[in-house]
């Protein structure tokens, strides 16, 4: 088999020009280094984009595990409902046959004080009817919290409303070492409201500042103090209390459905929450200012008659618009 040698200097010697050569090593060098810089490049890239899809799996698998803590809170916090409904129930049964005897221990007493001539007994009667029509009072009230609203509107008395969700709270046990200060408005005009509505939002702050000030520990003298008054054209509802306060990131989220600081089955972090929307139904606003270890202020203003989403639908009624 015969053979070709390549003779590459035969081309006008071009191989033996050291500029030739020196041309030839330039190109083939840079050839090199460039496909050295492209790998590097492509390294890189793909390490960066290697990096980005791990730090996006954490993301996700931290956003897994968060969404996966907040639906155990959820349904720990729905079978605390659950059972508070029950409860609820059972109570407003109890209520409701407990007062029947109560209103025939009413009429007794009455009858026997009217019966009886001696006066010492006449006031004891009159004491045993006063505690039962209190008893029955009291059971009233609570089978009326443990009704749904009915979406009935009325001209309703501020100062009465709060008296009344005040003497509801007073028989909770936190209430023994607080006292409370009802600082009664003077002038204030009726408001057109549904009493129910209100009642629940007043309700659930009171119960969040007697357990921020059960949460608080020392021997100071713990203080629920509401005021009211007529300003700007609004009912504005001040409620204070001396309890733990709240730092500003915690006062900032508040309002947000199921955000809590207390502990599992203390709290549903719906409270606020649900106020914050009652309120807005009828045109009010909420807010709340707080300090650590200080204690915490709710501000509520309503107006005298709600406009927005509303149309009067006759005396005492108005249906919100679809």
């Amino acid at each position: 088999m015969g053979y070709y040698p390549l003779k590459l200097s035969a081309v006008g010697g071009l191989w033996r020009n050291p500029v030739y050569a020196l041309g030839v090593f330039v190109a083939f060098a840079s050839t090199v280094v460039l496909a050295q810089y492209l790998t590097r490049v492509i390294i890189v890239r793909m390490t960066t984009k290697h990096k980005h899809l791990e730090k996006n799996l954490r993301d996700r698998a931290e956003q897994i595990a968060a969404i996966n803590e907040m639906l155990k809170m959820t349904r720990v916090q729905m079978a605390h409902r659950e059972k508070m409904v029950a409860i609820g129930q059972m109570a407003a049964g109890i209520a409701h046959e407990i007062g029947n005897p109560l209103a025939s221990l009413s009429s007794v007493a009455q009858y026997l004080g009217k019966k009886l001539n001696r006066h010492e007994e006449k006031e004891q009667l009159l004491l045993i009817g006063y505690q039962v029509n209190r008893i029955s009072s009291i059971l009233k009230r609570m089978l009326s919290l443990s009704r749904p609203a009915t979406g009935e509107y009325k001209w309703t008395d501020i100062n009465e409303l709060i008296n009344n969700t005040l003497s509801l709270v007073k028989f909770d046990k936190r209430m023994q070492s607080i006292t409370i200060k009802n600082v009664i408005g003077s002038d204030l005009p009726m408001v057109w409201l549904n009493p129910q509505l209100l009642e629940q939002v007043l309700l659930n702050i009171f119960i969040n500042a007697m357990d921020a000030m059960e949460a608080k520990q020392g021997e100071q003298e713990h203080i629920l103090k509401v005021t009211r008054e007529f300003k700007d054209a609004m009912v504005e509802i001040w409620v204070c209390d001396t309890g733990v306060g709240m730092s500003p990131q915690v006062a900032k989220r508040a309002f947000e459905s199921f955000f809590t600081t207390k502990e599992i089955g203390k709290g549903t972090g719906l409270g606020l929450f649900i106020s914050y929307n009652l309120v807005s139904e009828i045109d009010g606003t909420i807010k709340l200012e707080s300090e650590p270890d200080k204690g915490t202020t709710v501000i509520i203003r309503i107006p005298m008659r709600p406009q927005k989403n509303l149309i009067a639908t006759g005396e005492g009624r108005m249906d919100f618009a679809i």
